[in-house]
């Protein structure tokens, strides 16, 4: 079974027509707080995420890391997931 998590990092955020986008790095952060936190993101948090892709983490890692959030796990405790 796919789970919440698999679904929004392979299925989502790994498909040709997002992908197809180009997104800038900061676009990029910007939806992982959309999907994964429902959210805009708050200024130092783009910053942190921007310096870490920057720094050669990749973008599926960073996906992975929101992912694998309190924050996200909250998310889907609301919903019953």
């Amino acid at each position: 079974s796919v789970t919440p998590r698999e679904t929004a990092v392979n299925g989502f955020l790994r498909s040709v027509e997002f992908i197809s986008r180009d997104l800038s790095n900061t676009e990029y952060i910007k939806v992982l707080y959309r999907v994964f936190m429902d959210r805009e993101g708050e200024d130092g948090g783009i910053r942190y995420w921007n310096a870490m892709l920057s720094s050669g983490m990749t973008r599926t890692t960073a996906a992975e890391r929101f992912a694998d959030s309190e924050e996200f796990a909250a998310i889907l405790k609301q919903f019953g997931i």
